[in-house]
């Protein structure tokens, strides 16, 4: 950290200044959006999760040199993810013919409720944007999986838009 005329900035390095936040008080913010507009809000984290993404995934495009298989982007993104806190995922799946990817969540940040949680919505978000800006096409998800709704894992799926 460093201080400038009574600013405090937070910088990883090689990385613009970065705004840290509380667990709690980035839930509490995507579920107050939900508690006042509905399923409006739902979807309004849904597409701010999904920007965060498409952001991500370009910051890290930068970063590649040479050739680089599909599976090698995707695994750099979320590599990238969990080094910024947004938790530890893992491709389970990738279809480019029939344009599926299927993400294995392994360990998340967010406290895992209920499996339509508004945090939910922005990961899912946040996950199809990444894939979206790096298959170069219009993605849409689902929680495939969930251990809320008894399944051994959580694994979100990512599919091509038609």
């Amino acid at each position: 950290m460093r201080k400038e005329e009574g600013e405090m900035r937070v910088s990883v390095e090689g990385e613009e200044p970065i705004l840290r936040m509380t667990i709690g008080a980035f839930t509490q913010m995507l579920e107050s959006l939900y508690r006042i507009f509905g399923s409006a809000g739902l979807s309004m984290i849904y597409v701010m999760g999904k920007e965060r993404g498409i952001y991500e995934a370009r910051r890290g495009l930068t970063e590649l040199e040479g050739e680089t298989s599909i599976m090698d982007v995707l695994k750099l993104a979320l590599k990238r993810a969990e080094r910024l806190g947004w938790g530890e995922m893992e491709i389970a799946e990738l279809d480019t013919i029939n344009g599926i990817v299927d993400i294995r969540i392994k360990k998340t940040p967010f406290p895992c409720r209920a499996p339509d949680a508004s945090h939910c919505y922005f990961y899912r978000g946040y996950l199809s944007g990444i894939v979206s800006e790096i298959l170069g096409e219009e993605m849409s998800c689902t929680l495939d999986k969930c251990l809320l709704k008894g399944d051994k894992e959580c694994v979100i799926r990512i599919f091509r838009t038609r």
